[in-house]
């Protein structure tokens, strides 16, 4: 920004654009100068006032299309998986086609989440930056051989590993070069759990129909990778009587904006029915090592939790669900 009492220097755009209009206007002025001087000459005139516009802004434009296509022929962003809270090494490879100034260049991380909308039989996706941080990066004023950067960076504790279509990470280089539009390039990057667990209120636990069926979990937040332990109570009412077995599972759902999304991770019977005396039967079911955390956003919302059900029961199946945070 500049100083009080200042004026801004205009950008090269902002220079070819009214340099561009300068020589527009005065075409135009020489085109009805020549069509007064030659009444019977306006067909001619036109031609001319066209073939110069059109000359005039390839003269214009086309220097920066080509530089924006030719000014590198190779800018490549090469990162280790990341880890929140954890230094990561990045790479940075230029190869300039010719001599490139360099004014500025900026390493962008992006956090975004996706929700699915579907209206009908027509479904889109809206994606929302959860957040966004930059950090600058010291490259030389002027290429014009082979480059490479290599960079360390602390990851941001906020960053959570990726879930398949709902939330990701990816970085940008931006390279604002002298007098030619911004040069970007983007890569997605991979997110792991991080080593030390966070502080996170526990998921309220929901019970679907606590006069047959319960969940208990033994803990309310866990790590990727460990054991959840718990238990399932089987009340002897009418529909666990006449239920063929009980299935557990260990699920995550993302949900908020547009369509919830229900992903099983894993699944197992623990017993035969029918369950004429109730039961209480324990579970054991382990988390994957790679999996989204439990996460709060702007548009989507990822919880565990583990449910049961009584299969093969007349009717709405019995249900139950104990939540989890995964952290």
């Amino acid at each position: 920004m500049p100083e009080p009492g200042t004026s801004s220097p205009l950008s090269a755009r902002q220079r070819r654009d009214l340099a561009g209009a300068v020589a527009i206007g005065c075409a135009l002025a020489s085109t009805f100068a020549l069509a007064m001087l030659n009444a019977a000459g306006w067909l001619q005139a036109t031609a001319f006032f066209g073939f110069t516009v059109i000359g005039l802004v390839l003269f214009i434009r086309l220097p920066g299309a080509l530089a924006r296509v030719a000014a590198f022929s190779r800018v490549e962003l090469r990162v280790d998986p990341m880890r929140p809270g954890e230094e990561t090494r990045l790479q940075l490879m230029l190869e300039p086609r010719g001599t490139v100034t360099i004014r500025s260049a900026r390493l962008v991380m992006r956090a975004i989440e996706c929700a699915l909308i579907r209206e009908g039989d027509h479904h889109a996706e809206q994606r929302a930056v959860a957040f966004e941080t930059s950090w600058p990066l010291e490259l030389p004023k002027q290429l014009g051989e082979p480059f490479t950067h290599p960079m360390r960076l602390i990851v941001p504790a906020r960053l959570c590993p990726g879930a398949p279509r709902a939330l990701s990470t990816e970085l940008e280089v931006q390279l604002e070069l002298e007098h030619w539009p911004l040069a970007t390039t983007q890569v997605p990057v991979t997110v792991l759990p991080p080593a030390a667990r966070r502080e996170a209120e526990p998921a309220p636990s929901r019970l679907d129909n606590d006069t047959e069926l319960w969940v208990v979990i033994d803990r309310a937040q866990f790590r990727l990778g460990e054991t959840v332990r718990g238990e399932i109570k089987i009340s002897p009412e009418r529909k666990a009587q006449q239920a063929s077995a009980l299935a557990v599972r260990l699920i995550w759902l993302a949900h908020g904006t547009g369509e919830d999304r229900r992903h099983p991770v894993a699944e197992l019977q623990l017993a035969k029915g029918p369950f004429t005396e109730g039961a209480s039967l324990p579970f054991e079911l382990t988390l994957p090592p790679q999996a989204p955390l439990t996460y709060r956003g702007e548009i989507i919302d990822i919880d565990w939790y583990v449910e049961a059900e009584l299969l093969d029961t007349p009717g709405m199946a019995p249900l139950a669900h104990a939540g989890f945070v995964v952290g």
